[in-house]
């Protein structure tokens, strides 16, 4: 379980470095392109899809997956996996 536990904190940081460097990517093309739209209309797009809002779905699989059997998931979106979870007993 500790090895589950610091892959989840690999995913969170990884997650974090990712919207921060959407955040950077953007911020410098406002710099360069004088804001022409402004903020809002600067999306990174990945196969079509806003990517910071499909950070809130990336990982639904796995209250499908055989960890359901280890532990229990918040079945809110919680893509940073933040809220408490809890470890099956059986």
């Amino acid at each position: 379980m500790q090895k589950f536990r610091e892959e989840i904190q690999h995913h969170r940081q990884l997650t974090a470095l990712v919207i921060e460097q959407i955040k950077q990517w953007k911020e410098y093309l406002l710099e360069i392109n004088a804001n022409v739209y402004g903020d809002e209309h600067i999306t990174f797009y990945y196969k079509g899809n806003d990517y910071v809002l499909k950070i809130l779905n990336d990982i639904d699989f796995i209250g499908q997956s055989f960890l359901t059997s280890k532990v229990v998931f918040s079945h809110k979106q919680d893509p940073f996996i933040m809220r408490p979870y809890t470890e099956n007993q059986s």
